[in-house]
């Protein structure tokens, strides 16, 4: 089986930056436990950025299987509902990926 990277995405209202970075990186606390137990995991990244008023949250997985776990894990599902009420639009499917390549550095 190939490397899976997974990436979920959304979009929130530029004056809410500062609400939504803060919340956003609230979740790690409970987020970051939950998903280490997860088979597969290797790495994640919780991302922000000011000018496109968006969040990234890139994860990498053994396989594609493994990413697929990430979208039951009910800390997952929390922090998601917590940032839709601060007005964050995740773009639907979220997509696991199968990698072709890489470089590693």
């Amino acid at each position: 089986m190939k490397p899976a990277i997974r990436i979920s995405r959304g979009a929130f209202p530029p004056e809410k930056f500062d609400v939504v970075r803060e919340a956003f990186a609230a979740s790690q606390a409970a987020f970051e436990p939950a998903t280490r137990r997860l088979r597969g995991h290797r790495m994640s990244y919780a991302a922000i950025d000011a000018t496109s008023s968006s969040i990234v949250y890139v994860s990498f997985w053994d396989d594609v299987e493994s990413a697929m776990q990430l979208g039951l894990l009910p800390e997952m599902q929390t922090a998601g509902s917590e940032l839709l009420k601060l007005g964050v639009q995740f773009e639907r499917p979220i997509v696991n990926h199968e990698t072709v390549w890489s470089v590693v550095s």
